[in-house]
């Protein structure tokens, strides 16, 4: 019921687009649950399960497309079937930025957690053997930030379904114990400082026109 919920609700709001994030979760749930369950038989129930409820919330947004279409006449028809999706990631008609723009957005978004040792402690060391649940918050958010990022059309607030994840790290490194230490300490500036440098040294090989918008992202947030 909540998938059926989450893939109707996120179809209507932001079109199919927003099904992205829910798909690679259910996709690559062996991975983060193998402590649950072992061997491939006991998926196959939950891949129909889920193939089915995935239908039928896109069944919803697809009754409320064709009614607007209907309504809304040929050209409207148009925009919402195929401007809305490929319009977006191919050649977008609005918010069209580069393939790096998230990364400095995202630095800001995430303050003042990447300023904190804690939080880094819990990327840092990465053993996934030890506790597989750890996948979760990679399949969340790394293939999702990297498809968000290679589309067209870009907003800060499309990264906002990526953050439940990054507070469900914040939760872990809590009940972690703490490592004292200057280096420990310097991760988080560090790593956002190398990265933001990184930007920095790509940036003026795009026009005046993609500071702009950066700098007009940084104000919506």
């Amino acid at each position: 019921l909540l998938l059926f919920a989450a893939v109707a609700g996120g179809a209507l709001a932001k079109g199919p687009f927003a099904v992205l994030f829910l798909a690679i979760i259910t996709v690559t749930a062996p991975a983060w649950m193998q402590h649950d369950r072992h061997g491939w038989r006991p998926w196959v129930g939950w891949y129909l399960k889920a193939g089915l409820t995935g239908l039928g919330g896109g069944l919803v947004a697809l009754v409320w497309a064709l009614w607007a279409a209907q309504i809304g006449g040929p050209q409207y028809a148009e925009e919402i079937f195929w401007g809305q999706l490929a319009g977006r990631i191919v050649d977008a008609f609005a918010h069209q930025r580069p393939f790096w723009w998230y990364v400095p957005m995202m630095w800001v978004m995430l303050l003042p957690l990447v300023l904190w040792s804690r939080f880094w402690q819990a990327l840092l060391p990465v053993n996934l053997r030890d506790n597989p649940r750890r996948w979760l918050f990679f399949f969340w958010v790394l293939p999702p930030f990297v498809l968000l990022s290679l589309s067209s059309g870009k907003q800060p607030h499309y990264l906002l379904p990526l953050f439940p994840a990054v507070m469900l790290l914040v939760g872990y490194a809590l009940t972690r114990p703490a490592i004292s230490g200057v280096e420990v300490r310097a991760i988080g500036p560090a790593i956002m400082l190398a990265t933001l440098a990184l930007v920095a040294l790509v940036m003026p090989w795009f026009s005046d026109a993609y500071w702009g918008e950066l700098l007009r992202g940084w104000n919506m947030l």
